[in-house]
C-alpha cells in the first residue's frame, strides 16, 4: 500500500507540472482537474484503508482498495471523452491500476481472527 500511495504522489506531481504549464491547453487542464481529484481521493482511501487494517475491518479494507483500481480509470476517462485528446499520464495510470489491483488481490487473501 505505501508503494501504491507513492505511485499517487509521483502521478500527482506530474499532473500538477502539466496543469501549471503555460502551453497546456484549458481542455487539458480541465482533465488535469479530474486526475488531480482522483489521484487525491486515492492516497485518502489508501489511508483509510491503513485503518481498517489496524481495526481488522477487511470488509472495509477491501472496499478501499477497490476504490483505488477505478481513479486512474476516471483520469483516463477525463481525456478520452474530449476528441483527439490523449492522456499524457496514460503510463502512470497503467501502473497506478496494475499496482491497486495487486493491493486488492493481497488483502483478499488476509484472515483475521
Amino acid at each position: 500500500m505505501q508503494a501504491l500511495h507513492q505511485i499517487f504522489e509521483e502521478a500527482t506531481a506530474v499532473a500538477t507540472k502539466l496543469n501549471k504549464d503555460p502551453s497546456s491547453s484549458a481542455v487539458v487542464k480541465d482533465s488535469l482537474d479530474t486526475c488531480l481529484d482522483s489521484f487525491d481521493s486515492g492516497m485518502s482511501d489508501l489511508e483509510d484503508a491503513l485503518l481498517a487494517i489496524s481495526s481488522h475491518d477487511i470488509g472495509r479494507l477491501s472496499t478501499l482498495l477497490s476504490a483505488t483500481i477505478t481513479y486512474p480509470d476516471t483520469c483516463e476517462d477525463a481525456f478520452s471523452e474530449q476528441p483527439g485528446l490523449v492522456s499524457p499520464l496514460k503510463e502512470m495510470n497503467r501502473k497506478l491500476t496494475t499496482m491497486a489491483s495487486i493491493n486488492l488481490a493481497i488483502s483478499t487473501s488476509l484472515h483475521w481472527i
